[in-house]
């Protein structure tokens, strides 16, 4: 909770500070613009920063046996499909690539659909912000054929 508290009162700050800025006429109208996008922004931060807390939660809930999590087969090409349209807009606006090598080999998981939705569109976001180009992703079976593996690529970080 400690470590969760600290990652939440940034944003947080940098939303407060940003909003009495332009309530206090402190900024130019060029600013107040910028200031608006980064308060968007660390909002969206916050939201998935909060959606990630209470999956957190639940999977807790469901080791302690008080809650269970609904798990059903899925579609691995389809997964990273939804996921890549998800997040392809953000790539674009920071004139970054993301190339989908997902084969078109039926390849199934049995998991919740909204954790592994979640776990893919945070590690993007993170690729996203240290990538300097490009990302590549992949999902094939294991050598042995017994397990899925998404394998998700930055290039060379940003320095």
């Amino acid at each position: 909770f400690q470590n969760a508290s600290h990652e939440l009162r940034t944003p947080l700050m940098s939303i407060q500070g940003y909003a009495e800025g332009i309530k206090y006429g402190v900024f130019s109208e060029e600013e107040n613009s910028k200031a608006v996008d980064v308060i968007i922004d660390e909002t969206e931060r916050l939201t998935t920063m909060v959606s990630n807390l209470l999956t957190i939660s639940k999977m807790d809930m469901a080791k302690s046996g008080d809650y269970t999590v609904k798990k059903q087969i899925l579609n691995c090409a389809e997964i990273a499909e939804n996921t890549i349209d998800k997040v392809r807009g953000h790539f674009i606006h920071e004139d970054k690539e993301l190339i989908n090598d997902i084969t078109k080999e039926d390849l199934y998981i049995y998991a919740n659909e909204s954790d592994i939705f979640r776990m893919l569109e945070n590690i993007f976001s993170n690729c996203l912000r240290y990538c300097k180009n490009a990302v590549n992703f992949t999902c094939l079976k294991d050598k042995d054929n017994k397990n899925i593996v998404f394998t998700i690529v930055a290039d060379a970080p940003v320095e």
